[in-house]
């Protein structure tokens, strides 16, 4: 009839932003994403047009800050037109939900534990399977290290299918049956392997780096952990030795460090130059 239908902004009165999602099959709802300024509401709204109606579909609310900045940690996708993969940290951990659009009542926790969904990599929706990197996930081990993952829709057969101890990036092969492995830490060379995708299984390794080669016999970059202010949370860090250093001399303690919200700065792979080791 090209006449206006209002929309009731009781529920998205106040954005920081307001993301356009997009409309259902039939053309009779749409969906907004909602982050309220201040970051400690954040909604996925659906629209009926017919009406103008409004309602919350999945809510996140937090007294402090929600994570939003991370692309793991404002994750959702529409599984299928009737549910939605929900990336949220209401466990004290980011984790993964699953939700039906109909109700928006929560089907199922994806994942679930003391470590925190990173990022998803890749997603077989005939199969029902998710592949993500993960983080602390290994208790023996620095917990910003990446980890490869999977997953079922309804959380069953949650598998690690990395193990070495360092930062990992993976590339699917043969159709996605399998996966190259790269991993390293700032004092462990590149290891590249190759891996079942679906138990993580070693298949081969590929390629192992030198580090003798790459930086010569000069002391490498080394990792420590020490507890914070608390007595109780492990901070992991690394030192970087002059190109030059002589046992013999005394040398000054610079110490660099980033204390924002939205990420950590303390590099976690293999690097051939860090800039502070010549300052």
């Amino acid at each position: 009839k090209k006449t206006e239908i209002e929309v009731d902004h009781g529920l998205f009165d106040n954005p920081f932003a307001l993301k356009f999602i997009g409309w259902s099959k039939l053309g009779d709802k749409f969906w907004l994403f909602y982050n309220q300024r201040g970051h400690q509401v954040i909604r996925l709204l659906e629209i009926n047009t017919s009406d103008g109606s409004v309602r919350s579909l999945i809510e996140e609310q937090s007294d402090t800050f929600i994570h939003y900045s991370n692309p793991g940690k404002s994750t959702f996708k529409f599984l299928s037109e009737n549910q939605i993969l929900w990336a949220s940290e209401r466990s004290g951990w980011n984790h993964l939900y699953r939700f039906d659009v109909g109700t928006g009542k929560l089907v199922n926790a994806v994942t679930h534990g003391d470590w925190n969904v990173y990022r998803i990599e890749k997603i077989d929706y005939e199969k029902q399977i998710i592949w993500f990197y993960a983080v602390g996930v290994h208790q023996d081990q620095d917990p910003y290290h990446h980890h490869f993952c999977r997953v079922d829709f309804d959380g069953s057969d949650f598998t690690i299918l990395t193990s070495g101890d360092g930062t990992h990036e993976i590339r699917f092969e043969d159709e996605d049956t399998s996966f190259v492995d790269t991993y390293s830490r700032v004092d462990l060379a590149p290891i590249t392997e190759r891996r079942d995708s679906l138990t993580g299984k070693k298949i081969t390794e590929l390629e192992r780096k030198d580090a003798i080669k790459q930086f010569g016999k000069r002391r490498l970059t080394e990792r420590f952990v020490a507890k914070g202010r608390d007595g109780v949370t492990d901070i992991w860090g690394i030192i970087h030795w002059p190109i030059d250093f002589d046992p013999e001399k005394k040398y000054p303690i610079v110490e660099q460090i980033y204390a924002g919200p939205h990420n950590h700065h303390v590099p976690k792979k293999f690097r051939r130059y860090y800039s502070p080791q010549f300052q």
